[in-house]
């Protein structure tokens, strides 16, 4: 069985409880609501896919700033504010691949911007030296209707050039990394399994931890990529994880975004008997429901607040 949207998927995908009972009315309340579809919401899962992951993990989940808004830009989501004359990444073709060589024709000019360079400085080095690639972003950041830093620029360049030695693609990347750690399996069954990381410096091991597999490829993440924090690296593999549970093809994991709208409402609703910080959350969770990424618990919150379902004030 294929499912356009997302390739191929187990004859039966996984389904979840159209009610929970978690202590916590607000949080049973956001359950209610959104998790019957959670599942099917396009731009939720990232399928197991080079496109899929290098468009929708990498580029799309915001593997720089956290404020930029990535996904749009990119082309994977709408536009939130109606604008014409911008023309997303994707539909002009300017990928993972286009990105690394726009980086390695100006990224020395670039990487020595100050955090407070006008964005249009930036658009102007990328159309006098950047080739019709740079030209072609340059036009993208200038009709772009959201906020953009030099920051944003810098990482998605830098970052994309990082995968240049893995054929530009992300899921190659992932890959390595499984291997690094010992896993022979790709993609994972298991992204709780223990796995010793080591972080070298010049040849000589400075650092040596054993975690679960789903850390250490977050570790990794932010160890690796430019600008990247534990939100985003948990954003960024979460939803391919999430597709793979979904599809059968991997046993449930902890991973899921800690961020603000999260802790609020934990803060306001908790009852002092939801743990209020990320690893707590997770383990509580999975106590309940052993078989249940934590990470649609979070969705359902981020949605249910966002879509104004719980009043916040």
């Amino acid at each position: 069985m294929v499912d356009q949207e997302r390739g191929p998927i187990a004859p039966e995908a996984r389904t979840l409880p159209v009610e929970i009972s978690t202590g916590c009315a607000e949080l049973d309340l956001a359950w209610r609501a959104y998790a019957p579809g959670i599942l099917d919401r396009l731009g939720t899962l990232v399928p197991d896919t080079e496109e899929d992951l290098n468009w929708r993990g990498f580029l799309g989940g915001s593997v720089f700033m956290d404020n930029f808004r990535a996904a749009e830009f990119v082309g994977v989501t709408p536009l939130t504010r109606r604008t014409p004359s911008f023309v997303s990444l994707r539909q002009r073709g300017l990928g993972v691949a286009e990105l690394s060589a726009i980086w390695r024709d100006v990224g020395s000019i670039l990487w020595l911007a100050k955090t407070r360079t006008p964005v249009r400085r930036i658009v102007e080095i990328l159309q006098t030296d950047g080739g019709l690639a740079g030209q072609s972003l340059a036009e993208a950041l200038e009709h772009f209707p959201h906020r953009k830093s030099v920051l944003d620029i810098q990482g998605l360049l830098w970052n994309a050039n990082k995968l240049k030695n893995h054929g530009h693609s992300f899921r190659r990347w992932l890959e390595a990394r499984c291997a690094d750690l010992g896993v022979s399996d790709f993609p994972p069954v298991d992204f709780r399994q223990p796995v010793t990381v080591i972080v070298r410096y010049q040849s000589v091991a400075v650092l040596e931890e054993r975690m679960p597999l789903e850390w250490a490829l977050r570790s990794l993440l932010q160890l690796r990529f430019y600008y990247v924090g534990p939100e985003m690296s948990a954003r960024v593999i979460g939803d391919w994880m999430l597709w793979l549970w979904r599809a059968k093809r991997a046993e449930v994991f902890a991973a899921f975004e800690f961020n603000a709208i999260h802790e609020a409402f934990l803060k306001r609703f908790g009852n002092g008997v939801v743990p209020v910080e990320e690893i707590g959350f997770a383990r509580w969770w999975l106590d309940i429901f052993p078989e249940i990424p934590p990470r649609l618990a979070s969705e359902c919150i981020r949605l249910a607040v966002e879509e104004n379902l719980i009043d916040m004030r």
